[in-house]
């Protein structure tokens, strides 16, 4: 069913292998590099698996699919240091577009914004952003410029 279902295929541009740098860099380089990305399809397409390789270390994976039930895309991403995201989105406007909360040390909610821009064949934007004030301003936090790696 995945396989063939439309909106199991809004992700795609995501999948592949990517070198991440910082997004406001033109021209980067491999000494710039803040990490690894292997974006892959698993389950016949139900499910896009995400494995995060950080330059100074660190790891992270995320599960991402199409909900049927919510009709809404979910991420959920679990980091080596324990950090958890939940996300619910929409593919709309070019970009996957997710929003999810979490709490900060203090207890106190923080909305959450991440966006996958579609920008290029082999060029994707991730920006993920934070609220403490319930969305009325928003302060990015990670930008990353992905780009496609070639088989050789």
């Amino acid at each position: 069913m995945c396989e063939s279902a439309p909106e199991h295929h809004q992700f795609d541009f995501w999948i592949g292998v990517w070198d991440v740098t910082p997004w406001q860099l033109s021209s980067p380089t491999p000494q710039q590099q803040v990490g690894t990305n292997d974006v892959h399809p698993l389950l016949h397409h139900c499910v896009i698996s995400e494995n995060w390789t950080g330059a100074k270390g660190g790891e992270g994976k995320s599960y991402n699919y199409y909900d049927p039930n919510l009709k809404r895309w979910r991420q959920v991403w679990v980091a080596d240091r324990g950090g958890v995201l939940d996300y619910t989105g929409e593919y709309r406007d070019g970009a996957m577009r997710f929003t999810g909360w979490t709490l900060d040390p203090k207890g106190n909610r923080v909305e959450q914004r991440l966006t996958f821009f579609n920008v290029a064949p082999d060029t994707v934007r991730q920006l993920f952003e934070s609220s403490t004030d319930g969305g009325k301003s928003w302060v990015p936090g990670f930008d990353g410029r992905y780009v496609r790696r070639h088989q050789q």
